[in-house]
């Protein structure tokens, strides 16, 4: 469920990729990957693979 609802969301963004994790007190109690890296590659992106988590500010 949770990966068909990231690739709808995919669909309507200008993203190669997204990831969503879901936690408790107790850990990950989910977490999935959908899209590619890099745009206009082929790896796809995984549940292991490292993301930047944070954004860029315009000068």
């Amino acid at each position: 469920m949770i990966e068909e609802t990231l690739s709808e969301v995919l669909a309507y963004t200008e993203v190669p990729g997204m990831v969503a994790l879901f936690t408790s007190s107790n850990g990950i109690l989910a977490i999935e990957a959908v899209g590619v890296c890099k745009i206009w590659t082929d790896p796809k992106l995984g549940t292991q693979d490292l993301i930047h988590l944070g954004y860029l500010l315009r000068g």
